[in-house]
C-alpha cells in the first residue's frame, strides 16, 4: 500500500540510525554470516555495532574529518560493510570504487572524489593502490580490510584495536 511508503516520524534518519535502532532491538540476533575457511561464521548485531563503532574512532585517531571522502576499493564482505558504517559514523562520506577498475580507473575515482584514505580487501587492490600512489594527492593512507598491512597499509585490525600504526600513511 501507499500508506507503509510514507515516512513516519519515528523513523531514523540515516542508514547508521537504523543499524543502530535495529542493534539496540536485536543485539544478540545474527546480523550476518560469512565464510571464512569452509566454515561459516555468525556476526551478531551488538558485534557488528561494536566494530564499526572501534573503526569509527580509528579513522578519527587517523585524523580523518566530517564530510572527508573514504574510498573502498574490493568485494562486498563483512569488513567491507563494517569500515562503510564506520566512515559514515565518523561523519565523512564513502565512495566505492569497482574492484574490477584498473588502477588508472582507481585514480581518476580517489582524486575526483578527494577521498583522503582507501580501504582495500586484497593484494591486487592493495597493489593498484600503491601503483597510483603518486597520482594520487589528496590520499593519506590506505587501509587493509583482510589482512595484514606491513609498511604500505593499515591493518583493519589493527585500527579496530586502536593501534593504527604508520603502515600505509604517506610522509
Amino acid at each position: 500500500s501507499v500508506a507503509a511508503l510514507e515516512p513516519r516520524s519515528d523513523e531514523s534518519e540515516s542508514l547508521v540510525q537504523v543499524f543502530l535502532a535495529t542493534t539496540q532491538r536485536q543485539p544478540a540476533s545474527v546480523a550476518a554470516r560469512h565464510k571464512v575457511g569452509d566454515a561459516w561464521i555468525d556476526t551478531t548485531w551488538a558485534e557488528m555495532a561494536e566494530r564499526a563503532r572501534r573503526t569509527a574512532f580509528g579513522l578519527a585517531a587517523l585524523g580523518v574529518q566530517p564530510g572527508e571522502r573514504v574510498n573502498l576499493l574490493g568485494n562486498t564482505t563483512l569488513d567491507w560493510v563494517i569500515c562503510e558504517l564506520a566512515i559514515q559514523m565518523a561523519g565523512a562520506v564513502s565512495v566505492p570504487i569497482y574492484q574490477t577498475n584498473p588502477a588508472a580507473d582507481v585514480a581518476y575515482v580517489i582524486n575526483d572524489s578527494g577521498g583522503v584514505f582507501c580501504c582495500c580487501d586484497s593484494p591486487e587492490q592493495l597493489a593498484k593502490l600503491l601503483e597510483v600512489a603518486n597520482d594520487t594527492p589528496t590520499l593519506k593512507g590506505r587501509i587493509r580490510m583482510d589482512g595484514p598491512g606491513g609498511d604500505d597499509a593499515i591493518d583493519l585490525e589493527r585500527l579496530e584495536d586502536g593501534e593504527p600504526g604508520t603502515g600505509g600513511l604517506e610522509p
